[in-house]
């Protein structure tokens, strides 16, 4: 709760800024328990995102403390403790968003956040609001008190809403769209873009590479990830792509872009393709940016953030001013004098006795809030327009003594608002008085949604009476099979979905006073809205027009060659100009001007023309032999307007020539005018376009010469301009032969009318090199079907034919080494497979001879020779196979080749280009060309495959070489398949039979070590008393020397005597079936504890366990193992360092992992698996005692119950030793 003496008090309970105060320290606290407090923002957003359940906890934690009345007028709630129980009821998902950013406020220390969100009222009424979250100074570090200052938006939000809605019809109705086309192939990232999209991305077509790496570097850093998700998934076929992004145009601009695609099946090129159209939204995106942007502001604006607040005494005339003043209006001061009358100074001059005379108003009443508006005095000298809203607080006897405030600066609002104001207004304006009809209509209902004025006058109803497409059919077209007609034609188009067919002329309407009106409609579909536009042009004029003229046409043929449209009579004797009616029809003049005097038609006549035309008229008067004028020039229309005319005159003469009276008639060409200005951009346009086609476009005439090329054929043909190739035949640009075949093509056009379709022609260019176009020839004729010439286009189709081919060649060669492949895997005789592999080898490349050669060593020289195993050759070339010279090669007297092979790569040669023996060689066979490779069985040269070429020289492509790589590599598996197969059985029989010896060895071994052990063990133990006995009785008559002898004895003995109980023990092994028992691990180092408890103690050393399980298996097994690897770690144990021995054990899925590990003297590598050898040791007696045998034993335990054993050590830092026992045991 806010101190009495805060000065946020008094402002908290009287402002009409809606405040709420919260309590967010358990929330700070709960950030710190989970880790998060103090984070980057990255990674608490990580957090909430992946852990949604954090948000609720901290939305349980947050308190809310108080709430102020305008805060409960703003919910609709009628007390704070209503508000304060369904307060978080009254959170909606955009709320969550809000709470989320307080969440990062608090988990950074940031005491200010300023956004917007969505809440609803205690009625269920939704609510934009803008949110201003504060942490009260002072409670920067335990977060008690925080204000969260409000203001409902709603009203600016629906009203922007709908100006956006409004825009989008009207952009619907008349919007012009730049949209271009594009295709995309996957499997081969080949890119096609429509000249729309290049213009768009400002880049010229012949300078850029278009390729997908080079397409990333113009999307907009921030939108490549966006942009190559969707596109991911729209060429796997998983979506349709409808989707924005933005680019970095080749003049480093930034645009926006549309695009729509999908992914089709060419069947052309037999792959997928992703296609689609790319739209230039740019100038729809600034807009919409900008007018979020002008929304933006206005919010921040109406934050409560931005407003100044003001407490003023009226005792004391003075005011205190919060920290707004000085960031709002530049004012360095807190407080100043201010008195009723003039309020500091701050209030305009012109709104100064309005404001006075409504703050006295309100002295006078007995209400407790204030408001007005009016203009504030900034520090700059400019005033800012500003809502007051102030509270004043009253004595007992209702005098106000002090009045607390809040300025909100307005001045952007009211700019705003008359901004939209005027926006609206334009748009009203514009819908409103087209010269067209525009209504919209719900695409389901049918009901009208707007109408404009000029679609009710064309239809000739009033707008309250066009309500709904039914009864719209039913009053325009009352007549029913006509409105039926109509109807289906309407139904069926819509229905169609194509644009083209929702337009349709010659209506007939009737109206409502029985009129009729012929009209043109057209519907625009806004699917994504539900909505249909339609919109309407009266034709009736037009219609009416159309028939009078044919009827006057018919009327005025017998007119004379001066009459054409607007006669007129000049009276050059009377000085008078007659002007028919003509002049009405046409130029709108009234009938009361027929008669007009000279100075009337020369000001008609447009300034520029003016001079030209009066000289031209007056000089065929002068001249006596002239009876004939003609001019064209620009004549003014009654309504100010000029129209392009052409006038025709005849000048009659009395017998001396004078001219006494000239008649004529003026013809409105305007329109044909603009029609030739109109067909000369058209002309243009075409031209531009053709000559910016890649396509080879061009126009003969009728004795077949070249009229028209543009920039690609005159490229083609080797030019440098147009004029080159004008009036040029084919045979003048192309050799002979190939001129005669585009002769033919050309004359079964032009002669017979037979168009040339996509013909594959053959072509030379200006360098000479060979192309293939694919062409199209059309004859050219006129409106009469008179033939003018023809027209041709053609598309190089070169790397397409390269490509085909290249992709035929390659499924050739893949197709050869699967069947190649087969024949190698279910043969099991590789060198009868290999016969037939070298006839399909052959067939493949197209060579003449496909043989092998197996490599062997002369047996006094150790000579590396080679000799001819197989071979298959084409019918017009000769066998090698049966030439003797070819079963004895001395391979070293080609140096070149075993250079290659010992590389383990491909030898080609090229005959004419060799020399020395392999010349002689390759000669004596008629080989032109010839490719090797050598074939490796276990990384030993083995022989190798050879192809010849023998009609031609012959460069092998990559392809090619590796085609027959991959094919080598089959027949190094299938040899070494064959040879490891034929060794391992020779093997698996050597090593059943050594099985065999070793079983029975070992059994014989563990029969004598029992024996011997037993047998042994009675003679020793007689030696050892016996030297005992000596020792004792004859000591004093043996010197030093000769005891140290008895000791020397008894000490072996006894060593012996170990070495035999050892060897004892590990004989034991196997032979003796424990039955297994359940097993507590702990018990049995307590018990081995206990039994090694002297040795631990003299070597200071810690034996440690930590609950080890209960396991079930031979106890005295188990025991043994664990003591003899105990006891070795307390044994081989580092000086420097106490003995600590850890034992451990894991649970895995079907065994149970021991592990022992320690910190003594450690292992060598090299012994980690000598070790576990009987007899066998890593340090000598005389340091270490022992005999061999302990680990050898555990090793034996192990294994005999299903177990592996094994070492981990590293010298100089200790041991791990690891062993696994079956759980089933």
């Amino acid at each position: 709760m806010l101190s009495e003496d805060s000065k946020y008090k008094a402002i908290f309970e009287v402002t009409p800024i809606p405040i709420w105060e919260e309590d967010f320290s358990e929330v700070k606290q709960y950030l710190k328990e989970i880790k998060l407090y103090g984070k980057s923002e990255k990674t608490i957003l990580n957090k909430l995102n992946t852990h949604p359940e954090i948000i609720d906890e901290c939305s349980k934690r947050i308190k809310i403390i108080d709430f102020n009345e305008a805060c409960l007028k703003l919910h609709a709630a009628n007390s704070k403790e209503e508000l304060k129980s369904k307060f978080l009821d009254l959170f909606l998902p955009e709320t969550k968003s809000a709470l989320i950013k307080e969440i990062l406020c608090v988990a950074q220390g940031i005491t200010l956040l300023e956004t917007e969100s969505k809440m609803k009222t205690v009625d269920g009424k939704e609510r934009h609001i803008s949110l201003r979250w504060k942490v009260v100074p002072g409670f920067e570090e335990s977060l008690k008190e925080v204000l969260v200052t409000t203001e409902d938006i709603t009203n600016t939000k629906n009203y922007f809403q709908r100006q956006l809605e409004i825009e989008s019809k009207l952009t619907e109705a008349q919007r012009i769209a730049r949209v271009g086309y594009f295709e995309f192939f996957p499997e081969t990232k080949e890119i096609f873009w429509s000249d729309e999209v290049y213009r768009i991305w400002d880049i010229d077509r012949e300078q850029f590479e278009m390729t997908p790496e080079n397409l990333q570097h113009t999307i907009f850093p921030e939108d490549k990830e966006y942009f190559n998700k969707i596109i991911g998934k729209a060429i796997e076929g998983k979506i349709q792509a409808d989707f924005k992004y933005r680019i970095i145009s080749g003049n480093d601009e930034i645009k926006w872009i549309h695009e729509r695609a999908s992914l089709q099946f060419d069947p052309e090129c037999k792959q997928n393709k992703y296609q689609g159209t790319i739209q230039d939204i740019t100038e729809e995106e600034i807009l919409k940016q900008g007018m979020k942007e002008l929304l933006k502001r206005y919010h921040l604006v109406s934050k409560a953030t931005s407003e100044i607040i003001y407490d003023w005494d009226l005792e004391q005339n003075s005011i205190f001013w919060g920290e707004g003043l000085k960031t709002q209006f530049g004012y360095s001061y807190s407080s100043n004098s201010a008195g009723l009358g003039d309020f500091g100074g701050f209030i305009h001059p012109e709104d100064s006795p309005r404001i006075e005379s409504s703050l006295a108003e309100f002295f006078k009443s007995k209400n407790e809030f204030w408001e007005g508006e009016y203009r504030f005095l900034k520090a700059d000298g400019t005033y800012a327009h500003v809502i007051d809203k102030g509270f004043g607080i009253r004595n007992e006897k209702g005098k106000i003594l002090r009045m607390v405030g809040a300025l909100q600066n307005v001045t952007h609002i009211k700019a705003a608002n008359e901004k939209f104001r005027s926006r609206n207004h334009f748009i009203q304006t514009t819908v409103e008085n087209l010269p067209i009809g525009i209504a919209v209509n719900d695409i389901v209902t049918g009901k009208v949604t707007l109408m404009n004025r000029k679609f009710a006058e064309i239809y000739g109803w009033p707008k309250e009476e066009l309500t709904d497409i039914p009864s719209f059919f039913e009053k325009v077209y009352p007549d029913p099979e006509y409105r039926r007609e109509v109807q289906k034609m309407i139904t069926g188009d819509i229905a169609s979905g194509i644009p083209e067919k929702m337009n349709w002329k010659g209506i007939q309407v009737t109206t409502k006073d029985g009129k009729i009106r012929i009209i043109s409609a057209k519907n625009i579909p806004v699917y994504d809205q539900g909505l249909m536009i339609s919109t309407v042009i009266d034709e009736t004029e037009r219609f009416l027009a159309e028939k009078a003229l044919e009827k006057s046409n018919e009327r005025f043929l017998y007119a004379t060659e001066a009459v054409s449209d607007a006669i007129w009579d000049w009276n050059m004797e009377s000085e008078t100009i007659f002007w028919g009616d003509g002049y009405r029809t046409l130029f709108g003049y009234p009938l009361e001007t027929n008669y007009v005097t000279q100075d009337t038609w020369e000001m008609a006549i447009h300034p520029d023309d003016r001079e030209e035309i009066v000289n031209s008229i007056l000089k065929a008067r002068e001249d006596k032999n002239t009876g004939k004028w003609e001019a064209e020039y620009r004549f003014k229309k009654y309504c100010g307007q000029y129209a392009f005319v052409k006038e025709k005159t005849i000048i009659l003469r009395d017998e001396k020539g004078n001219p006494t009276r000239m008649v004529g008639a003026l013809q409105d060409i305007t329109e044909q005018k603009k029609n030739e200005e109109r067909i000369a951009q058209e002309r243009n346009l075409l031209r531009t376009l053709i000559d910016n086609i890649p396509d080879y476009i061009y126009v003969k005439d009728t004795n077949y010469r070249h009229i028209i090329n543009n920039k690609a054929n005159v490229r083609l043909l080797g030019k440098d301009s147009e004029e080159e190739t004008i009036g040029k035949s084919g045979f003048d640009l192309f050799p002979k032969e190939l001129a005669e075949l585009y002769h033919e093509d050309d004359k079964k056009v032009m002669e017979h009318l037979v168009p040339v379709l996509n013909r594959e022609e053959p072509i030379l260019d200006y360098l000479g090199q060979p192309k293939v176009l694919n062409t199209s020839k059309l004859p050219l004729m006129d409106s009469e079907g008179k033939v003018l010439g023809l027209v041709g286009i053609s598309r190089d189709i070169t790397e397409n034919k390269d490509y085909e081919k290249s992709l035929i060649y390659k499924t050739k060669l893949l197709e050869t080494i699967a069947a190649v492949v087969k024949l190698l895997l279910f043969n099991p005789d590789w060198e009868k497979a290999l016969e037939d592999c070298l006839e399909l080898i052959g067939h493949s490349v197209n060579v003449d001879r496909v043989y092998f050669f197996k490599n062997y060593k002369e047996l006094d020289t150790d000579r590396l020779l080679t000799r001819q195993v197989m071979e298959w050759n084409d019918p017009t070339v000769s066998s090698e196979i049966s030439n003797p010279e070819y079963q004895k090669i001395p391979l070293d007297e080609y140096p070149e080749f075993l250079e290659r092979a010992y590389k383990k790569e491909a030898f080609t040669a090229i005959t004419s280009k060799c020399q020395g023996a392999l010349k002689k060689i390759l000669s004596e066979q008629r080989i032109k060309s010839i490719i090797q490779l050598p074939i490796y069985i276990k990384n030993e040269f083995y022989g190798y495959i050879g192809l010849d070429e023998c009609k031609k020289e012959r460069v092998w492509t990559e392809e090619e070489v590796s085609f027959l790589k991959t094919l080598v590599s089959n027949f190094e598996v299938a040899i070494e398949r064959k040879e490891n197969l034929d060794s391992l059985q020779s093997l698996n029989y050597e090593l059943k039979r050594s099985n065999q010896e070793l079983a029975m060895s070992n059994k014989e071994l563990e029969q004598f070590a029992y024996v011997a052990s037993h047998d042994l063990q009675e003679p020793l133990r007689m030696i050892t008393s016996f030297l005992t006995l000596i020792e004792k009785k004859y000591t004093p008559q043996l010197d030093e020397k000769g005891r140290q002898y008895i000791h020397f004895a008894v000490d072996g003995a006894l060593r012996l005597k170990t070495i035999i109980l050892d060897l004892l023990e590990y004989s034991r092994v196997g032979r003796i079936q424990i039955p297994s028992e359940e097993v507590d691990v702990n018990l049995i180092l307590e018990e081995l504890q206990s039994l090694l408890q002297t040795n631990i103690e003299e070597n200071n050393a810690r034996l440690t366990w930590n609950n080890l399980p209960k396991i079930k298996i031979q106890k005295a097994y188990l025991r043994q193992i664990l003591q003899n690897i105990i006891s070795n770690a307390l044994k081989y144990r580092r000086e420097d360092v106490d003995p600590e021995i850890e034992v451990s054990v894991m649970e895995e899925l079907k065994y149970w992992h021991f592990i022992i590990k320690d910190n003594g003297l450690g292992i060598p590598e090299e012994y980690h698996n000598k070790i576990f050898i009987i007899f066998q040791r890593l340090h000598g007696k005389e340091k270490y005692s022992g005999t061999g045998i302990g680990l050898a034993i555990c090793k034996k335990i192990v294994d005999n119950l299903g177990g592996e054993i094994w070492v981990k050590s590293q010298v100089g830092k200790g041991s791990s030793f690891h062993f696994s026992l079956p759980k089933k045991n």
